[in-house]
C-alpha cells in the first residue's frame, strides 16, 4: 500500500483529538469523567468468564469516537484490567496516530493473513494496554469485518484480555460498525 507523503502531518480534528488523550497532567474532571463512564460500563456488562468487547461508535465523523476510545482503554488498564484497543476504523483510521506508533501491520493484515496477531499487536503502549492499529487500508473494510476470520479473531482475543476497546466508524456514514456491533 502506498502512504501519502502528507501521512505525517495531522488534520485539526486529529491535533485537537490527541490534546484529549488522558496523561498525567490531564485535569481531574476528565480523567474522572472517563472512569464514571467506565464503571457505568462495567455495571451494565453482565459477568462472564470471556473477555468483553466494547463497540465505539456514534453517529457523524469527529464526534470524539477515537478519543473516547482510547481514554476508556487507559481507564480500564488503569484498574489492572488487561485491555486491547483495537482499530476498527479501516477507512480512517486515527488510534496509531494519537498514539504515535506504527500502523503498517494491524487488523486488516491479520484478517488477510499477511501476518500473525502476535506481530501485529503493540504491547504495553500504556501499562496494561495492548494496541491493535487498523493495518494497510483495505478496498472492501464491510467484507472484512463481516467475515467468518474477523469473528475467530475476537473470540481469540476474548482469552487472553479482559476487555477489547473497538474504535469503529460514525454509523451515518458507513455500515462497518453495525457489523461489528452484531459480532
Amino acid at each position: 500500500m502506498r502512504r501519502r507523503k502528507d501521512a505525517h502531518i495531522l488534520t485539526k480534528a486529529e491535533h485537537d483529538g490527541m490534546k484529549r488523550i488522558i496523561h498525567e497532567d490531564t485535569d481531574f474532571d476528565t480523567v474522572e469523567t472517563y472512569k464514571s463512564i467506565r464503571t457505568n460500563i462495567m455495571f451494565s456488562m453482565p459477568k462472564t468468564e470471556r473477555g468483553k468487547v466494547i463497540v465505539i461508535t456514534s453517529s457523524m465523523p469527529n464526534e470524539g469516537k477515537t478519543t473516547a476510545s482510547i481514554n476508556l482503554a487507559i481507564t480500564f488498564s488503569q484498574m489492572g484490567a488487561k485491555v486491547l484497543l483495537m482499530d476498527c476504523d479501516l477507512r480512517k483510521a486515527r488510534v496509531h496516530r494519537y498514539l504515535g506508533i506504527e500502523r503498517d501491520k494491524g487488523v486488516t493484515n491479520v484478517l488477510c493473513g499477511f501476518t500473525e496477531i502476535d506481530k501485529a499487536v503493540h504491547k504495553n503502549v500504556r501499562e496494561n494496554m495492548d494496541v491493535l492499529t487498523a493495518g494497510d487500508i483495505p478496498p472492501n473494510p464491510a467484507e472484512l469485518l463481516g467475515g467468518k476470520n474477523f469473528r475467530s479473531l475476537l473470540n481469540a482475543l476474548r482469552k487472553v484480555y479482559d476487555y477489547v476497546i473497538v474504535d469503529t466508524p460514525p454509523l451515518g456514514s458507513v455500515i462497518d460498525s453495525a457489523i461489528v456491533a452484531e459480532i
